[in-house]
């Protein structure tokens, strides 16, 4: 019988508790993107991955967050990330896109080995959707001594935002998504299993 340590069961307990505002469907007639865009319209889930970056402070944690620069999401704020490529890792996208989307190097975070949860985005109708992207969430600690979030090209901005700023600042429908992660992420760390190693 294959036994689990406490960090993990309480990483798969996460994982089948996962609340509904995890789960997203964006109802919308017909997103402005190109037509010949590949992510549209797809034969089967989009693997993707996400990173919540948390920085420790005065003001308490604070998350990185990205304004989308591209549809399906685009002027909205959201978690960094983006779509895996074919034959990568999991963790080897989560530093790619973080790189990409947030100037942040590998060196300069400090990273969970594992996503900590799941979540999936679906845009359009229930049969045929136009987005659709299935997305392991990572986590990483950052410290505030190290380099400086900025934009890459994917990013129209980057800014840092407590819990309580996510859910006075953003939409209804993407703070719930956002902070259902986030909460996830401040639930392992209350339980010990998310710790920020020593700089």
């Amino acid at each position: 019988m294959m036994r689990l340590t406490c960090a993990r069961q309480f990483q798969l307990k996460t994982l089948w508790t996962c609340p509904r505002s995890m789960a997203t469907r964006i109802d919308v007639s017909r997103p402005s993107v190109s037509p010949h865009d590949a992510r549209r319209f797809p034969s089967q889930p989009i693997a993707a991955v996400a990173v919540t970056i948390c920085m420790a402070g005065s003001q308490g944690r604070r998350y990185a967050l990205v304004k989308r620069n591209k549809p399906p999401s685009k002027g909205a704020w959201s978690i960094p990330g983006g779509k895996l490529r074919l034959g990568e890792a999991i963790m080897v996208g989560a530093s790619r896109e973080i790189e990409e989307e947030v100037g942040l190097t590998v060196a300069s975070l400090r990273w969970h080995p594992l996503p900590i949860t799941a979540t999936d985005v679906i845009v359009g109708g229930e049969t045929t959707p136009e987005f659709h992207y299935v997305i392991a969430q990572c986590f990483a600690w950052h410290d505030s001594r190290e380099e400086t979030a900025t934009p890459g090209d994917d990013a129209a901005d980057v800014a840092w935002f407590t819990m309580e700023e996510i859910a006075s600042s953003l939409s209804g429908q993407d703070s719930d998504r956002i902070l259902g992660v986030i909460r996830v992420a401040e639930a392992m760390m209350s339980g010990g299993v998310l710790v920020a190693d020593k700089p």
